[in-house]
């Protein structure tokens, strides 16, 4: 059901991530501005509060992982391509040089 706020703009649907209602659904002012505030899902039960702040504190910590193994494999990747990119260019002179060899000595 679509629905305004108080400053008569659409209200949009966000996730609360606190420590007491974290995956818990709110609507609200989309730009934060006239305080209007409902929620769309009940209170979260004991067990959902107690578990999902630690799934929350895992998943920061896989992702923070995540990026320091994609930091480090960039790192990695870069003397490869400047490998491979050296050997091209030394296949290229060698063709190069080959070539006009044998060009000289159909001449």
């Amino acid at each position: 059901m679509a629905e305004r706020c108080f400053c008569n703009k659409w209200v949009v649907v966000r996730t609360a991530w606190t420590e007491i209602n974290s995956g818990r659904r709110f609507a609200g002012c989309p730009d934060q501005v006239c305080n209007y505030f409902r929620w769309v899902d009940g209170p979260l039960c004991e067990r959902a509060r107690m578990i999902i702040p630690g799934l929350i504190r895992r998943i920061n910590v896989l992702e923070g992982e995540v990026k320091a193994l994609e930091v480090k494999k960039q790192k990695t990747d870069m003397p490869c391509n400047k490998t491979a990119l050296l050997l091209l260019l030394t296949w290229i002179i060698i063709c190069v040089y080959l070539f006009s060899k044998k060009t000289e000595a159909e001449m």
